[in-house]
């Protein structure tokens, strides 16, 4: 078939055109060259075994400088390690960041291997500048110029600095006192572009003044770098011209002028004067190698030192404490202003910490760079012959391991100290070995007597224009995209200023070594606050999180107040019974304010024990037998109420019909005060009692006294208050106005604690002298205060454990079987209920007892310790509070087991008697338990009882199983408690 076909000539070719064939083979070829160009140089690094990112073809990985120069570094660093391999368009780049290689490349086999940095094509002005050399020309020149830059060249052009840095200072007094953001680029820039160019050039360039001249302006943006620059190409042509004249007229030497273009001058004047071949190896410098590296001091210095002042300014001022410190070296070293000095300035060991620190965060040069130039192995790496190796200087000072805390500003690292543990070549902010910055001296003095004379003068001071933390731009000269501002404080206003800053960071973090020292564990305290914030998590839910932690000892800080949490039964004992008169009898100072601070819960010392000899007997057997009948009046009322609503099959609110019967039988037993809030639920009366003991974490009462306690004094004169303090005083002006009728009408026959409190005192009131202050009995607003206390907190703690009792039968149908039929035992046919009968019910006892287990309203008891004791090993200094944390006492698994599930066998007679009596503190223990502990059992045994013998409760779908939990101090729910009210049936007696 293949001989059968005859291709014409006309297929391919023209008579008139050149054949085809050629010119695809030569089109394809091309393409077939190109696309060879553009992969092979990427298997540089995959050969030497080298990891690094996927190059592209051509590029390489140059896109991911979009990223930015550092960011690019510090991606590569996290992702490679402290080695990997680059590629800079199709040049090879290997990063390195292992010390031991960083010196032998610098240092070690810097003359034998790495002498040389790549090839950049600068163009024209820059192309023989001594950072540009090479090899032995290199040498020549460095030898050259590295005389410039002696402690002897420098301390002589101090002067000449002074003179720029006594301007900076006159220019920053004219601001200070604006109390505006300045701009620091824009001072010390001036202030470095005027003393390098009239210390390298004598060029006056008044920079403060004629910020607007075109040779500043050029200056200024000479290094401009743009990253789409194809060649990386730097600007700034117009110094070669514009200082012609200026070396022309240097051939007549004038001996005084000590400028570097002098020096070089002098080191080159042979050559200058003949241009011959015949002196190119002589030690010197031709004409265009003297102008470049001029431009090189020139434009270089100024960007690089002006960028590390403005970074050492915005580290001073958001570091107020470094600051003082240098300040106050500074004062040391040049006391009342001296004059500064190069022998004191070198010298200056904070000043040389704050700078190091400063240039170790922020260094200028992101890289440095060196060119291979034959092969060698280091650490078992190969860098082949022409391998450019870059040190990622940025992202070595920011390697964790190196440096820890690495964004931290912490000029201790280079104290004598840590120096001298610290590895050299891990801080690169000048490069290191013979290849080091020429100029880092001249540099460091620049900067360092510009700080010192302006530190002299103010302060610098961050504001709202401060951008913190700063934004680094993506160039390869260090700096931000927002220029930094700061604001220029005069010395007197910020030594006023720091002062109080360190007095008040002082107040922030003093108290809170206190557990620290006495060895007790605890969580991390934050300045002012200590573990507050914590809070937000709740009160129980923390104390369980600190007991899961720490076990059952530990130590926490409410703002500045220590409080010692104990949950071993031994200690609270101790605390609790044993040793309570001796050191544990008042508990802490929480400012109430009016209404409450006279009331009995608030009493200390030797005031309470008067208040509670009068109190207590009010509470006795016999007393609260006596108010039975009164109780019973409603309780027959909530069982009338909820007969009405029980045959509707809906859901009901617990504490509504409950908090009603408690509110009730209080107020009417307390002060004979008829609410019927069964029937008033909107009387102002009732809505204030329901919502006095509102707490807010925000309140700022609360908030103050906890950060601030020595301001407590100020806050009960500014009438601030924990709880509602609105509704605490109104309540308080209906208890007086009850009070004052009551003693205008005295009748014997009232029963009422009121009653029993005024006839405690009716000296006192009768005569009100000062005299009978230490008598048995209570003052007028002591009675007050007292009352409003068993009113108000009565209702709110009894209320809500009858909710909880109610939840716990609904949600456990046969333990309220097993108590309906304990009633019906002792009250057959709903017989009426009697004390006698009522405070012997066994399993009544055991279903309230496993209620308040489970569900305490006082999350927490406190005493505070009034002399320094030792309990169990453990040291309680004077003015400790000890916090017994109840809830999570009560749900510790090691006292009760399962602590979740709602178990009354656990208070029957057999296992009552092997039970640790301190694991259960509803009510506390002690002395100082609640004095009203039997009038709220009783008033609640009779609710349940009389209830229960006409309904039962049940669950419904309106029931929150399991409950959620509120995070307040005294315990309550997110949503309301809501099941059903069933009534009971005839009652069968089995036989």
């Amino acid at each position: 078939m293949i001989s059968c076909f005859h291709p014409s000539p006309s297929l391919f070719c023209h008579p008139t055109m050149p054949c085809r064939v050629e010119t695809w083979t030569l089109l394809i070829t091309f393409i077939c060259l190109l696309i060879a160009y553009g992969y092979w140089p990427y298997g540089f690094f995959k050969k030497l075994g080298i990891p690094g990112p996927k190059p592209s073809p051509f590029f390489g990985t140059l896109g991911d400088y979009h990223k930015g120069f550092l960011q690019m570094d510090m991606m590569y660093f996290k992702t490679y390690g402290r080695l990997w391999g680059f590629y800079e368009g199709r040049l090879p780049i290997l990063s390195i960041m292992d010390t031991r290689m960083i010196k032998t490349v610098l240092v070690k086999e810097c003359f034998s291997f790495f002498i040389d940095r790549r090839d950049f094509s600068f163009n024209g002005p820059l192309n023989d500048a001594i950072s540009n050399a090479r090899g032995e020309a290199w040498k020549l020149k460095r030898s050259v110029v590295s005389p410039m830059f002696s402690s002897g060249r420098i301390k002589e052009m101090v002067p000449l600095m002074q003179q720029h840095s006594d301007k900076l200072v006159q220019c920053l007094q004219g601001i200070a006192n604006h109390d505006e953001a300045v701009e620091v680029r824009e001072y010390f820039g001036s202030y470095t572009l005027d003393a390098v160019a009239s210390i390298a050039l004598s060029i006056d360039t008044d920079s403060f003044n004629n910020s607007n001249d075109p040779t500043v302006i050029k200056l200024k943006r000479a290094f401009t770098f743009k990253a789409d620059n194809p060649g990386f190409l730097l600007s700034g042509t117009f110094i070669p011209q514009s200082r012609k004249k200026s070396l022309i007229e240097k051939k007549n030497v004038d001996k005084n002028r000590m400028d570097f273009l002098q020096l070089m001058l002098e080191s080159q004047l042979p050559e200058i004067k003949h241009s011959t071949n015949e002196n190119k190896q002589i030690k010197g410098l031709t004409h265009h190698e003297i102008l470049s590296t001029a431009l090189i001091f020139l434009a270089a210095g100024y960007e690089t030192t002006s960028k590390s002042l403005a970074f050492l300014v915005y580290n001073l001022a958001t570091n107020p404490g470094a600051m003082k410190k240098l300040q106050d070296e500074i004062d040391e070293v040049f006391p009342n202003k001296a004059p500064v000095t190069y022998e004191h300035l070198i010298h200056m060991e904070y000043l040389d910490m704050v700078l190091n620190e400063s240039l170790r965060l922020y260094p200028i040069a992101l890289r440095l760079e060196r060119l291979c130039t034959e092969t060698i192995v280091i650490n078992g790496v190969t860098i082949p012959k022409g391998t450019v190796v870059m040190i990622p200087v940025y992202t070595l000072h920011r390697d964790p391991e190196l440096w820890p805390e690495p964004e931290c500003f912490n000029p201790e690292r280079f104290s004598k100290e840590n120096k001298d543990s610290m590895d050299p070549y891990a801080f690169l902010p000048f490069g290191a070995g013979p290849r080091n910055c020429v100029g880092m001296r001249f540099a460091v003095i620049l900067m360092k007597l510009a700080i010192v004379q302006v530190l002299q003068n103010f302060s610098f001071a961050a504001c709202k224009e401060t951008e913190i933390p700063l934004q680094l731009d993506k160039l390869p000269l260090l700096g931000t995209v927002n220029p930094i501002k700061v604001k220029i404080v005069p010395l007197e206003t910020w030594t006023l200023l720091i002062t109080c800053i360190c007095l008040l960071i002082a107040y922030g973090y003093w108290p809170y070594g206190f557990f620290k020292k006495l060895g007790i564990p605890g969580p991390k305290p934050s300045p002012f606050f200590g573990t507050f914030r914590e809070y937000k998590k709740g009160f129980f839910q923390m104390d369980m999180m600190y007991f899961k932690t720490y076990g059952r000892l530990w130590g926490f800080y409410e703002g500045r107040l220590p409080i010692l949490s104990i949950m071993d039964t031994r200690m609270i004992k101790t605390v609790l019974v044993k040793e309570c008169f001796s050191f544990f009898i008042d508990r802490r100072d929480f400012p109430f304010n009016g209404p409450l601070k006279d009331a009995i819960s608030n009493a200390r010392g030797e005031a309470w024990k008067l208040k509670r000899s009068v109190v207590s007997p009010m509470f006795s057997s016999g007393r609260i037998k006596e108010m039975l009948p009164l109780m019973k009046q409603h309780s027959d009322k909530l069982v009338q109420c909820l007969q009405g609503i029980a045959n509707h099959n809906e859901a009901v609110e617990v504490r509504e019909y409950f908090g009603s019967y408690t509110l009730d039988a209080i107020a009417s037993i307390a002060l004979s005060i008829d609410t019927d809030s069964f029937n008033n639920s909107n009387d102002p009366t009732v809505i204030k009692l329901k919502r006095a003991f509102t707490f807010k974490m925000d309140n700022p009462g609360f908030l103050l006294s906890v950060l601030f306690p020595f301001l407590n004094p100020l806050l009960e004169k500014a009438n601030l208050c924990i709880f509602s303090l609105a509704d605490l005083t109104y309540l308080f002006s209906a208890i007086e106005k009850v009070k004052l009728d009551r003693e205008k009408n005295v009748d014997k026959n009232q029963m009422d604690f009121l009653q029993l409190m005024l006839e405690s005192q009716l000296p006192e009131i009768k005569h009100g002298t000062n005299e009978n202050k230490q008598i048995k009995g209570l003052t007028h607003h002591e009675i007050l205060s007292t009352s409003l206390i068993f009113l108000a907190a009565g209702f709110e703690t009894t209320t809500r454990s009858l909710a909880f009792l109610v939840y716990n039968l609904a949600t456990n149908p046969g333990a309220m079987k097993k108590l309906q039929d304990e009633i019906e035992e002792v009250f057959p046919n709903k017989a009426p209920v009697t004390y006698e009968h009522l405070i012997h019910m066994e399993y009544l006892d055991m279903v309230l007892n496993e209620s308040l287990r489970l569900y305490p309203i006082a999350l927490r008891l406190e005493r505070l310790c009034t002399e320094t004791i030792v309990i169990n090993g453990v040291t309680i200094p004077k003015g400790t509070v000890v916090m017994i944390p109840v809830y999570t006492l009560h749900h510790d698994p090691e006292l009760w087991p399962e602590p979740e599930c709602f178990n009354p066998e656990r208070f029957s007679k057999e296992n009552k008697d092997s039970m640790d009596p301190y694991a259960f503190l509803p009510f506390g223990a002690g002395p100082r338990n609640c004095v009203g502990m039997r009038f709220a059992v009783i008033l609640m045994k009779l609710a349940i009882v009389q209830v229960l013998q006409n309904f039962s409760f049940a669950s419904c779908k309106e029931t929150e199983i399991p409950l959620q939990l509120d995070k307040l101090p005294l315990l309550g729910t997110v949503n309301p408690i809501k099941v059903k009210i069933v009534p009971r049936g005839p009652i069968m007696k089995e036989e």
